[in-house]
């Protein structure tokens, strides 16, 4: 047996989606803050967990806002480094000994 078609009411059928308010990512650090743990990575090189405690997040918040800050500091012509070419991995002149 089949089921009978709802119908809608008018109006309730197509038309955009709207976010409900207080949607959208919970940010548990201003841009200020972001910024600033961003630049202390650059500058200090201290490992993520030891700014996560340091400002009482985890070290995936730490890392979030580094990815989110660095492309922007780049695009301001800041010199950002690459984060994935290490120190032992960037090519070195050789020297060759007598």
């Amino acid at each position: 047996m089949k089921r009978p078609m709802r119908v809608r009411p008018p109006g309730a059928a197509g038309g955009p989606r709207r976010p409900a308010v207080g949607a959208g990512p919970n940010r548990q650090l201003v841009f200020t803050d972001r910024v600033l743990v961003t630049l202390a990575l650059l500058r200090l090189q201290p490992p993520h967990a030891a700014l996560a405690a340091l400002f009482g997040l985890s070290r995936t918040t730490i890392t979030r806002a580094e990815h989110e800050v660095r492309p922007l500091l780049a695009r301001r012509g800041f010199a950002v480094p690459d984060p994935l070419i290490t120190d032992a991995a960037r090519p070195t002149t050789s020297r060759r000994v007598p």
